[in-house]
């Protein structure tokens, strides 16, 4: 008797493996380290900031990263005070001094996280990390590159 239920069991499992593989198989690839780590950034900062601002921390955490990692590389004061000034601080004079203050306090810590992120992801490839930002500086024909000229 216990053979003729341990059968039906057997073949039922044998016959749902394939599905259960064709369906691991249709699953979408598992995301990478990079884009796993930008989207928890996002997630923590769409609270404080709108899409455009957590994009530029994306782009204020990159530069900031490969500033502090690579010794040839530096950020320019002006271009880095031109994007924060016009990408989080417009209005920020007709505001209270405790609002600046508690503004500019979550501006750092975000950027902060923004560039832990960045030196996280390529603490483990500083050479090429550097290798890559020295050279999008030198490809950079515009004013995209907040490194020093």
């Amino acid at each position: 008797m216990m053979k003729i239920t341990i059968l039906p069991t057997i073949l039922g499992l044998a016959l749902a493996y394939p599905s259960i593989a064709l369906a691991q198989d249709q699953a979408e690839p598992a995301p990478t380290q990079e884009e796993a780590a930008l989207t928890a950034l996002d997630k923590e900062l769409a609270d404080n900031w709108d899409p455009s601002q957590r994009g530029l921390f994306v782009y204020l955490g990159y530069y900031s990263a490969a500033s502090i990692m690579c010794d040839e590389l530096e950020l320019d004061p002006a271009k880095l005070g031109k994007v924060l000034q016009e990408g989080f601080l417009t209005g920020e004079d007709q505001a209270s001094d405790e609002d600046r203050d508690k503004l500019r306090k979550r501006l750092i810590g975000h950027l902060g996280m923004a560039t832990g992120v960045f030196m996280g992801l390529h603490s483990h490839d500083t050479a090429e990390f550097c290798a890559k930002a020295a050279t999008s500086k030198q490809n950079s024909q515009d004013s995209s590159s907040l490194f020093k000229d």
